[in-house]
This record gives structure tokens, sequence and C-alpha cells, in this order.
């Protein structure tokens, strides 16, 4: 990462009080910096839902006994630390102004300036989903959801748009990066959804790892095309893979594809993920009731008209391709499992949580927070975010 002038240390924290959430960076500097320009250089080093509300300078930093950061410590951001008391900024020309009428629909707020951050005044991923389908259709032009991610502002979601067809075409992608770019990385399979951006708030708890996610790829070989992905990422080292249910399946598959081509890999932790004994036949029916259901209970949003046709397919193409293979040989590498509190027993013996002792030489199991459909919300996300960076940190020996 691209180190900002003058800067010694700086950190990243996510303050929770209620529903409300603000995301604050802290650091110390010798000299004075100016928060606009290091929003700029923020902009570009992090995702756009990373970027923060809020900048606090510090004489020092709180500390623990070994000397690390203390986050538990660093003190409460005022309105004077507030970087996003900016003047408004009118959208101008058709583009803009079709946009800021997506984002006023969804938001239902008006009078957003060209320059807000979408997911700083309300947006999240879901939301993000629902307003690119809407320009789509309103511009009448193939747009790509990484669009709105690498680029959250109207005006630069307008640049792209109206730019050279090239710079649009960039922005569809199978991958996004989930955060800022610092340490080893690790590769975030997507959960039974199908997108990776079901941990945008599980990844925010990672502050010493890169991390990725990888959407399902609809493709005659999934793993293959997947792993291609992780190997133009990361062109040497071991891969760190990572899943939550369906997610951590994914991950068994790119780890034994990734083993075939040579590459090594440093371990694989499951977030309540289940061993597929043998192949599971569903009709069709079976198929789009348990897409339907997974909807329901995790991602109800989905169930909007404008993206539901595709939500649905995604969901059954994944789940078609887990259910027609068994998950049988052996992985080169260290498995680490964080258990839900309940555990799933509807699939008779074709599937089983602690079966994958048997495909590595290093298993174990790690008590996680909530059950198995509440593993990547709120009360039980963050013990579940900070166990699994833990054990991240072990196999890459980054304490």
């Amino acid at each position: 990462m691209v180190k900002y002038p003058n800067l010694n240390e700086a950190v990243i924290k996510i303050i929770e009080e209620g529903d409300n959430k603000e995301i604050v960076a802290y650091f110390t500097s010798p000299t004075d910096i100016e928060s606009s320009s290091l929003k700029e250089f923020l902009v570009s080093q992090l995702p756009g839902f990373m970027i923060p509300g809020y900048i606090v300078k510090l004489a020092e930093f709180p500390r623990t006994a070994s000397g690390k950061i203390d986050l538990r410590f660093l003190p409460l951001p005022d309105s004077n630390d507030n970087m996003d008391m900016l003047s408004y900024i009118q959208p101008v020309g058709e583009t803009e102004i079709a946009i800021a009428e997506v984002w006023s629909e969804i938001l239902h707020r008006g009078n957003i300036s060209s320059q807000e951050n979408f997911f700083e005044i309300g947006g999240n991923s879901i939301k993000a989903i629902r307003v690119m389908s809407k320009i789509q259709k309103r511009l009448g032009k193939k747009t790509y959801l990484n669009l709105i991610f690498q680029h959250p502002t109207i005006k630069q979601m307008a640049e792209i748009i109206v730019g050279t067809d090239e710079r649009l075409k960039n922005m569809d992608s199978d991958y996004i990066r989930l955060n800022q770019v610092v340490g080893k990385s690790i590769f975030f399979m997507p959960p039974g959804i199908g997108y990776s951006f079901a941990y945008m708030e599980y990844v925010k708890y990672f502050e010493n790892h890169t991390v990725y996610g990888l959407n399902f790829i609809e493709s005659t070989d999934p793993a293959k095309s997947m792993a291609d992905i992780l190997v133009n990422l990361q062109r040497e080292g071991a891969f760190y893979l990572f899943g939550h249910s369906a997610g951590g399946n994914m991950a068994y598959d790119l780890a034994i594809e990734l083993q075939k081509r040579g590459r090594e890999v440093g371990g694989i932790v499951l977030l309540d993920s289940y061993r597929q004994l043998e192949p599971i036949d569903w009709s069709s029916e079976e198929y789009l009731n348990d897409a339907i259901l997974y909807i329901e209970q995790n991602h109800a949003e989905f169930l909007d008209e404008e993206i539901k046709e595709a939500a649905l397919s995604k969901i059954v193409s994944y789940r078609r391709y887990l259910n027609a293979r068994a998950e049988d040989k052996f992985v080169n590498c260290p498995v680490y499992q964080i258990e839900a509190s309940d555990e799933i027993t509807n699939f008779n013996q074709k599937i089983s949580r602690g079966a994958w002792i048997e495909l590595t030489s290093q298993y174990e199991v790690f008590e996680g927070f909530g059950g198995h459909m509440d593993m990547l919300k709120q009360p039980n996300l963050e013990g579940n975010a900070l166990l699994t960076k833990k054990l991240f940190d072990r196999l890459t020996n980054e304490n």
C-alpha cells in the first residue's frame, strides 16, 4: 500500500451504537494534515463502503501491554472530525441526474450531493444491487455491480458510465477487494447467496489482511473459473481460503483445484460448513423452494421483483453445482471449523459437519457465535469475525 506523507500510524475502527454505525480513521503525524487531502488518499486505497466518515488525529495511540494499538481506548469522534460536512453539489447532466433520482428513490432522501458516498448515507450491498438494476433500466446501458462499490459517488459513477466502454467493461468482475491492501491476502468464497458482498461487514475486522471476495461463477467448471481468478490475483505464495456454509464447500473445491495446479494452500477456515459425503439429487421444485427459503431467511430484500429472478438463478446454480459432487479428496493444509450453536440434521446422512477430519491431517474445531443462519448477522458477526481473524493470524503467522 502506498504510504501517505508524514503519516506515522493509522487504524480504522467501526463504532456501533444501536442501529448507528460509523467508520472512523485514527492517525498520528508530526505535521498538520488536511482532512480533505487525507480523504482523497483513503478513497484511492479503500473500497467505497469502507471510506471513514470521521478522521481523528491523536498525539499517540493507546497501547496494550504487548505494544499493540488498543482499539478499546480510542476516543469517540466529535463533529469537528466529520469529513462529510461538505457543501451540497448539485448533480448535473443527464446521467448524474438519473443516478441521483435512483439514489433518492432507494435511499428515501432528497438533495443528494454529487460527491456524497453511497455507503455513508444509508446505502448497503442490497440497496446497491437495486440501484444498479434501476440505473441500467433507466439509462438503457449495461452497467455492473462493482461500479458502485469501486466508485460510490454520483459524479464518479457518471464519469465511468459516460466514458469509454473499456472503463465500464473493467467493472465487470467476479471478484472485489473488500478492504485495504495490507498483509497477506485471504480469499472469501461466497455463501449460499452466491455473492461475496455478504461479507462486507465481516471484513471490517480484518485490519492486517487483504481480503478478496469472489462471486460464484455460473460456468461449466466453477472451481476452475474461480481458481483462474485467484492465480491471477496472487502469482506466488500460499493461498488462504474462507467461506461460510456453502462458501466453505467452495473453498474446499478451490483448494483441490489449486493443489492440482501445484500451488500451495496455507489453510482453510470454515464458518459452519458441512462436508458432502455423496451427491444429492433434488427436483427442480426443491431447488427453487430452497432458494426462496434462503432468501427469506437471509436476504429478504432479494424478493424485490427487480432482482428476484437473477438472485434465484444464482442461488439455484450454486446449489446444483455443490449437490452434484462429493467431497472425498485429501487437502494438504490445515482446516479449521468454526461451529454454530445449532446443527443441521435434515439431510439424512449425506452431509456431516465433523467429517472434514477425514480429509486433512490437521483439523480443529472452534465454538462460534449464533445459529447457522445468523453467524453473519450482529450481534454474532463480530465474535465470529474476530475469531476468524485470529485463526488466519495463526495460519499466516501474522500475530
